[in-house]
């Protein structure tokens, strides 16, 4: 099947009108885009492009509007990234209109329903670095972090519909497991992560159809910007006795190794690794877990 690359930069174009019906003046809204879509060989015609997974479907409707146009133009031939086969890259020019009655669609394709939205929620548990109500950080008296884990409440939004038979693989290998890297159902960038698709086959009036379920787990957390980051204690055996120094095993009064917090780059520019002074709260360091993907570009709404 062939594959959605995403949008084409500087592609979007949108505008209102203002049209009277029956007497009455309402403003009408249009837009459009223009996405990359790459064939598996040059023998795939504009039809299968047309109908490439990840691409909205005539009647989808998308930022109040319905989808109503649709075009497709080979752009140029390249070699398969993955394959190495000869191919070509497309252009699919698609159109959004609320001047539209979904009514009139063919009733009988149900690529043409409207999905199924459910939302449940799941909890994980992480590990909790400050009291939620005082704020207090988790440590003994003398300072020493507490390791402890609490549960944490994630909502997860799950979408249903009818797709175009067979559903490209590729679709779940370029989304799942990726956050989200622009906002997503009103969430912020990196709060959305996309879990595994489930797809299914029905037949219908002797025609294949894949009936796809997308599922995305919001975690959304006061104060962090990206909370799918690995967010890590800073501390361990190795330290360095001053800025920029080489590192060494901290040794207590006896001699014996010895765990230690430690200064993050982030927090104290030019002294991470270094000695946290006693009484300093523990500092974190964040890594990233997942890649990004734009979402939006599978045309899941909010219908």
């Amino acid at each position: 099947m062939p594959t959605v690359i995403g949008k084409k930069d500087g592609s979007h174009s949108a505008g209102y009108r203002i049209e009277k019906q029956d007497k009455i003046e309402i403003v009408m809204k249009s837009w459009s885009d223009v996405w990359y879509v790459l064939a598996d060989t040059v023998d795939q015609d504009d039809d299968l492009i047309l109908m490439a997974s990840g691409l909205p479907t005539l009647y989808d409707i998308s930022n109040g509007a319905y989808c109503k146009n649709k075009k497709a133009k080979a752009v140029t031939r390249v070699r398969h990234p993955v394959t190495g086969a000869a191919t070509e890259l497309w252009e699919v020019a698609i159109d959004f209109d609320n001047d539209i009655d979904p009514d009139q669609g063919d009733e009988d394709d149900p690529t043409n329903k409207p999905a199924t939205i459910r939302w449940h929620g799941e909890t994980e548990d992480e590990l909790l670095e400050k009291d939620p109500i005082t704020g207090e950080a988790i440590e003994t008296d003398a300072g020493e972090p507490i390791l402890m884990t609490s549960p944490f409440v994630m909502p997860v939004l799950e979408i249903k519909r009818y797709e175009s038979y067979p559903f490209n693989p590729n679709t779940m290998l370029n989304y799942s497991h990726r956050i989200n890297s622009t906002a997503f159902w009103g969430a912020a960038e990196g709060t959305a992560l996309m879990l595994p698709m489930e797809v299914d086959q029905e037949t219908i009036e002797g025609v294949i159809y894949a009936v796809v379920t997308y599922r995305i787990k919001f975690k959304i957390k006061e104060g962090q910007d990206e909370p799918w980051k690995a967010h890590l204690l800073h501390h361990g055996f190795k330290y360095r006795p001053e800025a920029g120094g080489k590192p060494e095993i901290f040794k207590d009064k006896h001699g014996n190794p010895a765990t230690v917090n430690l200064k993050t780059e982030a927090d104290n520019p030019g002294e991470g690794g270094t000695l946290l002074p006693d009484g300093d709260p523990a500092e974190y360091k964040e890594f990233n877990r997942f890649t990004k993907a734009n979402f939006n570009t599978l045309s899941l709404g909010p219908f």
